[in-house]
C-alpha cells in the first residue's frame, strides 16, 4: 500500500499529460520535417516532501546513467537525474566549443515551455569535462568522455522559493522522425510508474 501511494505522487495530472503530449507531437513533427532529432521537455511541481536523492537512488534502473548533487548548506538545494534522453560528447582541443555548439543548436530547436510561463523551464543537462584534450588516462576515468553533457529523462530539483521548499520534476524525451507521440508518452508514463521514494 505504501509503495502504491508513493508511486501515485509521480503520475502526470491530466493537464500536464496533455501538455506533454502536445510537446511530443510538435517535436515529432519537427523531426519529420527536417530529419533531425528534436528534444521535448516539460517541468511540473511535485509534492515538496519528495526527496530528489531518495527518488533517484531508489528508482534508477540497473546500468543507467544517474546524477545527484546536493548542497545542504544552501537551503537544502538538490539536483538529481536519471536516464538518458540524449548525450553529447566530444574530444580534442575543441571539445568545449563543440559540445556547447551542439547543445545550443539542440536547445534552439527543442520544444518546451519558456521559463516565464507556468510550469516552464529550459531543458536540463549535466556533464563533465576533462582537463586533458583526450580525457583522463587512469583506469578510474575509463568510460568518461573528455567532454560530455547528458540530458536526463527525469530530473528532480529541490530549491527554496520565498522561504518555502519547492520540488519540480522535469521530463525530457528525444523525438525521432519515425516516432509516434502516443508511444513516447506511454514510455514516459511507464517510467513514472517505476518511481518510488526509498531511503
Amino acid at each position: 500500500m505504501q509503495t502504491e501511494r508513493a508511486r501515485s505522487r509521480f503520475s502526470l495530472p491530466s493537464q500536464d499529460r496533455a501538455r506533454l503530449f502536445d510537446r511530443l507531437h510538435l517535436a515529432v513533427r519537427r523531426a519529420r520535417a527536417d530529419g533531425e532529432q528534436t528534444l521535448a521537455a516539460i517541468s511540473l511541481p511535485v509534492d515538496p516532501a519528495v526527496d530528489p536523492s531518495e527518488v533517484i537512488c531508489g528508482s534508477r534502473r540497473a546500468g543507467e546513467r544517474w546524477f545527484l548533487l546536493e548542497e545542504p548548506d544552501r537551503g537544502s538545494w538538490a539536483l538529481a537525474g536519471a536516464g538518458e534522453a540524449v548525450s553529447l560528447a566530444a574530444e580534442g582541443p575543441g571539445r568545449f566549443s563543440s559540445v556547447a555548439a551542439t547543445w545550443r543548436a539542440m536547445c534552439a530547436r527543442a520544444v518546451y515551455d519558456p521559463a516565464d510561463e507556468p510550469g516552464g523551464g529550459d531543458p536540463v543537462a549535466v556533464g563533465g569535462f576533462a582537463f586533458a584534450p583526450d580525457g583522463g588516462g587512469a583506469p578510474h576515468w575509463r568510460g568518461f568522455e573528455p567532454a560530455s553533457l547528458t540530458v536526463p529523462e527525469l530530473t528532480l530539483v529541490r530549491a527554496r522559493r520565498g522561504g518555502e521548499p519547492s520540488v519540480r520534476m522535469a521530463i525530457a524525451v528525444l523525438a525521432n522522425p519515425d516516432d509516434l507521440p502516443e508511444e513516447l508518452l506511454a514510455g514516459v508514463e511507464r517510467r513514472l510508474s517505476e518511481l518510488r521514494q526509498a531511503p
